[in-house]
């Protein structure tokens, strides 16, 4: 009987030696690869980070999309107040700022949720949550008939885009291998400039509309966008052809 406990303890142990210098040797081989190696050999962990930091495009489109809005002649007529000097409708600049902030005060509460929601639903499901409550938000905003009621969505929006914050860097960086994790972190900071040039092109295009669909159509980008990120994120639970998860918990 002892020798039988012996020898179990030995193929434990050596067992364990096997799994170290498994780890080792993964390891030494993600840090040889080239960034075009790395992506041919875990091509799905490469796609889903991609996907996960696309929530960045229309997290920059929503944050920049009011910025347009205070100076989009359709939003200054229904929401402004006449001003002589101009001889048009001006929003006043209390709450210029005030909308400005709203969502920025929004991130910050997101940001604070995320760490918990995703410690105990994983990314995947916290990234849902938030892309369908962003839904909500966004068409609340659309059928907003006063400044205040405008102000409350953006807050409102703004929590989760705290969450696609905290999670996209941290969802990227855990996936890829190691020579993939500053191209894929360093991508996002891309996607708020996409975001960006996106919303000046569409304020652009309804400047000149002085009806509401001006800037309630600019609206209707962000709300599908996130639709199709919802269903993208549908994905298989494992990798193809790796055994690292997709969505780690």
């Amino acid at each position: 009987e002892l020798e039988v406990e012996h020898d179990a303890v030995y193929a434990e142990k050596s067992g364990l030696a096997s799994y170290k210098a498994d780890a080792i040797e993964a390891e030494n081989l993600e840090h040889n690869m080239t960034v075009i190696q790395a992506i041919k050999a875990y091509p799905m962990a490469s796609f889903w980070a991609f996907v996960m930091s696309c929530t960045i495009i229309m997290e920059s489109y929503d944050v920049f999309l009011m910025g347009n809005f205070v100076a989009l002649p359709a939003f200054t007529a229904k929401y402004g107040v006449y001003d002589p000097v101009t001889n048009s409708n001006v929003v006043v600049p209390q709450w210029q700022s005030a909308l400005q902030v709203s969502g920025q005060l929004g991130a910050l509460i997101g940001v604070f949720i995320a760490g918990p929601l995703t410690s105990r639903i994983g990314y995947r499901y916290a990234t849902l949550t938030g892309l369908m409550l962003l839904n909500v938000f966004i068409f609340a905003f659309y059928f907003a008939s006063s400044l205040p009621v405008i102000f409350v969505a953006q807050l409102l929006e703004g929590i989760p885009w705290g969450i696609f914050i905290a999670n996209a860097p941290a969802y990227c960086s855990e996936i890829v291998p190691i020579k993939l994790r500053a191209p894929a972190t360093q991508m996002l900071q891309m996607f708020w400039a996409i975001g960006s040039i996106i919303v000046g092109g569409v304020t652009f295009r309804y400047n000149t509309i002085t009806s509401e669909e001006a800037y309630k159509y600019a609206l209707i980008p962000a709300s599908l966008s996130e639709d199709v990120a919802d269903k993208r994120t549908g994905s298989p639970s494992r990798f193809n052809g790796c055994s690292r998860p997709l969505w780690p918990s």
